[in-house]
């Protein structure tokens, strides 16, 4: 064979290795890509469920950073605070809503669920934005990381007015009854 048509057939086979190296190379990138918009369109999905479980709850919800900074509240959150919006509560430390005196127990029952005691929920007086005193019912969990590390809090509150009204009244009832 000629040099000339041997350095033809190495050039030949080596463009069509290189075009198979493409070829296979691009149909795995179509694969990752269409397994990225996938995971993306689930995420997106699980970010919007969120979304919607947050605005549709009659009770309070707010997360926080694990200094307490609150970084997110739910439209039943900045009505229960009596606040106008949600700016009221961002960067604010949710000590600030507590009773003073109860604000022991609160850190003490925290540091106990940062350290994998989980006591429940608990009643807490709130200190809403108008100053108003508020009887609540707390569920506190932490968020975490997806190394499992916890990266923040997230809080559920319920008013508990008219239970402890109902509460008060069968107690008086209980008390007072001929």
């Amino acid at each position: 064979l000629s040099p000339l048509l041997l350095g033809s057939l190495t050039l030949l086979v080596s463009m069509t290795l290189l075009a198979i190296y493409i070829f296979r190379t691009n149909r795995q990138l179509k694969t990752s890509m269409a397994d990225l918009q996938k995971a993306q369109a689930n995420i997106t999905e699980g970010q919007e469920l969120y979304q919607s479980i947050v605005q549709a709850s009659p009770d309070a919800i707010v997360t926080s950073d694990l200094q307490g900074t609150i970084t997110h509240a739910s439209p039943a959150a900045v009505l229960l605070l009596r606040c106008q919006n949600e700016s009221q509560l961002l960067g604010r430390n949710i000590a600030e809503f507590h009773d003073p005196e109860e604000g022991p127990r609160a850190l003490a029952s925290l540091n106990a669920m940062l350290n994998g005691i989980y006591n429940g929920a608990q009643e807490c007086q709130l200190i809403c934005a108008d100053s108003s005193v508020l009887d609540t019912e707390i569920n506190a969990e932490i968020v975490r990381n997806a190394q499992g590390k916890a990266n923040g809090l997230v809080f559920v509150v319920r008013d508990i007015r008219e239970r402890k009204k109902t509460e008060d009244r069968f107690r008086h009832l209980a008390q007072h009854d001929p």
